[in-house]
């Protein structure tokens, strides 16, 4: 969107000084690691309202006494899906209940149910809203 000085990428709306909002869908590839939790590397940014997040299994998830998984974040590891598959192809859609707000960036995490991870792949997509104040003056 052009703002009268520049084009701002993602807005939704933008105002004449640069104020904008931004929905954004940042993707990325988790590749899964030994153990019963992973930490993504993607971090959802700071000052920033999760809508929700959706992913694919895009490599089967494999462990010892695997058999479902959760994802969530620190203190609500399973707040955007629980009991999701582990075959190629199965998906997610978590929803916020409603729109969380994250003021410093924060990892996903992965966790195992029935046992733990140990290969596989989940494509990811963080779901946000941004807010950009005005340029400086």
């Amino acid at each position: 969107m052009f703002d009268g000085a520049g084009w701002t990428l993602d807005a939704i709306t933008v105002s004449p000084n640069g104020a904008c909002a931004r929905w954004r869908a940042i993707e990325f590839d988790h590749v899964v690691s030994p153990g019963s939790t992973n930490a993504t590397s993607v971090s959802i940014p700071g000052n920033a309202q999760v809508l929700g997040v959706t992913g694919r299994v895009a490599e089967a998830l494999t462990g010892p006494g695997l058999t479902t998984w959760r994802i969530g974040v620190a203190g609500s590891d399973g707040r955007y899906g629980s009991g999701l598959g582990i075959g190629l192809n199965s998906y997610l859609v978590g929803l916020s209940g409603t729109p969380v707000t994250y003021y410093e960036a924060t990892p996903l995490l992965l966790s195992a149910e029935g046992g733990s991870l140990s290969t596989g792949t989940v494509r990811l997509a963080l779901h946000v809203l941004q807010l950009e104040p005005p340029r400086p003056v």
